[in-house]
């Protein structure tokens, strides 16, 4: 007997099982296994597509991010804001680096936006509600 979907949903709330135990159920139950080995080599290829373009926007960002050795002659400043670009353009969690998202909180908002930075790291400091003491606009 073949189970529509609808039918694993249905007993869904019953059970309390996840999406993904529903979805795999009616592959098991409707002998659509070989369909779903297609399906999962599909969402791999999609998956690898993603990080593939996410790559290639990394390596062409990285080697074009503005150097801020000319916003400040403090080297530890400098360094932040370079450490801050690329981890901003490589997506990473500030969460996970307190001791550089410390210092952004504490010293982004006193300093004026650099003539020359990505843009797109003040969306991603924005995520924080970290923005530079010039910046007005609404990202």
């Amino acid at each position: 007997m073949v189970k529509s979907l609808k039918d694993l949903v249905i007993e869904q709330s019953m059970t309390g099982e996840e999406d993904i135990e529903i979805v795999y159920r009616w592959f098991v139950e409707n002998n659509k296994q070989l369909d779903g080995i297609k399906l999962m080599t599909e969402l791999a290829e999609s998956a690898t597509n993603v990080l593939t373009n996410k790559l290639e926007y990394i390596k062409l960002w990285m080697s074009n991010l503005p150097d801020m050795v000319y916003y400040s002659d403090d080297k530890e400043i400098v360094a932040k804001l370079n450490l801050i670009q690329r981890l901003g353009i490589l997506d990473y969690d500030l969460n996970n680096y307190t001791h550089v998202l410390n210092w952004a909180k504490e010293n982004i908002p006193n300093m004026k936006e650099p003539a020359m930075f990505y843009q797109p790291v003040k969306t991603y400091l924005a995520k924080y509600d970290i923005r530079f003491k010039n910046d007005t606009k609404d990202i």
